[in-house]
């Protein structure tokens, strides 16, 4: 139970914090028609998203709950 809660954790850290470079790069990409509102290729918002997906994720609290698992498993 303890392996699965940890690869679960380890799955949220990563993907909150790939999301951002993905989205970066796809700014890169669009140029500056990625920053328009009205644009089609406007991913303003999935840039907004992207940068808060850390904190809605708590990732600070996940870091620690992997470490203590990790931790505890080691005592076992």
């Amino acid at each position: 139970m303890l392996r699965f809660s940890a690869r679960m954790d380890n799955l949220k850290l990563s993907s909150s914090m790939l999301v951002s470079d993905i989205v970066g790069r796809a700014m890169l990409i669009c140029g500056l028609a990625g920053y328009e509102n009205e644009s089609p290729f406007s991913i303003g918002r999935l840039s907004r998203g992207a940068a808060a997906a850390p904190l809605m994720v708590n990732n600070d609290r996940a870091l620690m709950a992997t470490a203590r698992s990790l931790l505890i498993r080691k005592d076992l």
